[in-house]
């Protein structure tokens, strides 16, 4: 049985090839699966319609946080030799993609990028952590006022 605890982008894999008739039920039922499509650029393309970096781009529900925003990220990663052990990470980001499973304003995705390390952190990436948006002061004077 996957729990939220042990449940990782390989356990799933893994499943999904061990029951392969099962595979359409599972995707459909699970709101983060994401569905891509080629593109002829060298990375991917985000929500906002740019390009993502690989371990800058970060995906947030955009009823939130609006597209562009910097945020400062402090959380922890999994180590690329060995994904069961956690270092530090503390650096600016940029809101530029959404997902179907990150909704409210305490959630968000890195963006790993392609190729076999990405892959490997991604898969085991389900740390907390804390971001703060970067704002210029005049926009923070607006924001209270609508509040």
């Amino acid at each position: 049985v996957m729990t939220k605890h042990n449940a990782s982008m390989q356990g799933i894999k893994r499943y999904l090839e061990a029951h392969p008739k099962k595979m359409h039920t599972v995707i459909n039922q699970n709101k983060s699966f994401i569905f891509f499509r080629k593109l002829s650029l060298d990375g991917a393309l985000g929500s906002q319609g740019v390009a993502l970096t690989p371990g800058y781009s970060m995906a947030i529900d955009k009823q939130w946080i609006p597209m562009g925003t910097p945020l400062w990220l402090s959380t922890t990663r999994p180590d690329s030799k060995n994904p069961d052990t956690n270092k530090p990470m503390q650096r600016l980001m940029i809101a530029q993609d959404t997902g179907g499973a990150i909704k409210g304003k305490v959630r968000g995705d890195v963006f790993w990028g392609g190729g076999d390390k990405a892959t490997l952190i991604a898969g085991h990436m389900k740390n907390e952590g804390h971001y703060w948006l970067l704002l210029p002061r005049h926009a923070l004077s607006r924001i209270n006022k609508t509040a």
